[in-house]
């Protein structure tokens, strides 16, 4: 009997025992969840945060675009507004294709009056004359532009010949048409009448 006793009061001791090795291992599995369950939460949080800021920044990128764009429009209406109504109304002529190959007579007559700040249009009606790309005759243009601007003082013939340059640009390869052509002349003769003044 006695020896019964203490082989139950050893067992129940190592039960015991195994008890308190069982409980400390369920705190430690306990606590490695809680800490796995809060970076899983953390990780959600950050996914919605950054969900939330795509659809914001989708919300606001458009509005911020239409913003711009209307700011640019505002721009470009009082631009066009304050450019003489015979400039303006010269626009459509660079839209035209080429229909002809030879040079305008406009060109030879242009090229024989390059004197004085004219001469400085000499780039531009060079590459009339060879009948360059609507690309190239904007670079020439502009080469004008800057070059006249380095010599005179501020003049509204620069902003006209950079709005034309800009037309130009966007027509790339296609080349001008007689009618186009001669209206750059006309317009080049009267910009360097213009900047003198």
């Amino acid at each position: 009997m006695g020896e019964e006793k203490v082989n139950v009061s050893r067992i129940y001791e190592e039960l015991s025992a195994l008890k308190s090795i069982m409980d400390d291992f369920a705190k430690v599995v306990a606590s490695v969840f809680n800490e796995v369950k809060n970076t899983i939460s953390s990780i959600q949080e950050g996914i919605q945060a950054i969900q939330t800021s795509i659809q914001n920044l989708q919300a606001a990128v458009p509005q911020q675009l239409r913003s711009l764009l209307q700011e640019e429009l505002k721009s470009l209406k009082e631009a066009i507004q304050s450019i003489p109504a015979g400039v303006a109304a010269t626009s459509p002529a660079f839209a035209a294709p080429a229909e002809q190959d030879v040079a305008s007579p406009a060109v030879v007559h242009a090229r024989a009056g390059l004197r004085g700040p004219a001469s400085a249009f000499s780039p531009l009606i060079e590459a009339l004359e060879k009948r360059s790309t609507a690309a190239d005759i904007a670079s020439k243009l502009e080469e004008v532009r800057d070059t006249l601007q380095a010599r005179y003082p501020s003049n509204p013939s620069f902003y006209e010949m950079t709005k034309i340059a800009k037309q130009l640009r966007s027509k790339g390869s296609a080349k001008l048409d007689r009618s186009a052509t001669n209206e750059l002349i006309r317009m080049a003769e009267e910009w360097s009448e213009r900047i003198v003044k």
